[in-house]
């Protein structure tokens, strides 16, 4: 033989076509790719804010029952200030006396800072948060003490069965107590809509944890 020639137009074509839709595909991956990050990313953010908009409608709804949390600190200072004024208009003032009074006073601003601080760190949006040791019943405790009026005057006992040697768990406190204010919130619509079926004298509304 003096040669051999073979045609292989056809599959540098081919090979030239493979390359191109190969290139596409690459082309319409990235493009893929992007959009799912972007839905990702709207996704997040749009659950960031349901979660956000979760909790100031459980504070808009526990605005009363912190009104009352905050008003008895409030009311027990205002009688002993008036205590303090009688004492002091009688001149049978004593240092113990006022010691007593003064610790009183103390723990009542205490009480009401504390409760101030835990509604901002509540509210705050909580996006990133570092896992903590949790204790199961203090969040629940913490939550109770947050609701304990608004469902008093609903009518609503709560009743509380803790075992205190459960030990504890990892997470976070405040989306935990976000669970427990909302498990909370289901049950007194439920025991509300069923006093209201079966009448309130007849049915006795009651949450046990």
């Amino acid at each position: 033989f003096d040669g051999v020639v073979e045609d292989i137009s056809e599959i540098k074509n081919a090979k030239f076509r493979l390359e191109e839709a190969n290139k596409k595909i690459t082309s319409i991956n990235k493009s893929l790719e992007k959009k799912i990050q972007e839905a990702l990313g709207k996704h997040e953010t749009q659950n960031a804010l349901l979660i956000q908009k979760s909790k100031l409608e459980s504070l808009g709804e526990l605005s009363a029952g912190i009104a009352h949390e905050i008003n008895q600190p409030l009311g027990v200072m205002a009688l002993t200030f008036e205590n303090l004024k009688m004492k002091i208009n009688s001149q049978s003032l004593t240092p113990e006396y006022l010691d007593t009074k003064f610790q009183s006073i103390e723990e009542n601003i205490r009480r009401i800072r504390e409760i101030i601080d835990h509604i901002r760190t509540f509210s705050r949006d909580q996006e990133s948060y570092v896992l903590n040791k949790v204790n199961v019943n203090k969040v629940v405790r913490k939550a109770l003490s947050m609701i304990g009026a608004q469902y008093n005057n609903h009518n609503i006992n709560i009743r509380l069965d803790l075992k205190e040697d459960i030990g504890f768990t990892v997470g976070s406190n405040l989306k935990l107590e976000q669970v427990i204010l909302n498990l909370l919130a289901n049950s007194k619509y439920a025991l509300d809509e069923k006093g209201t079926f079966k009448g309130e004298t007849e049915f006795k509304k009651e949450i046990l944890i």
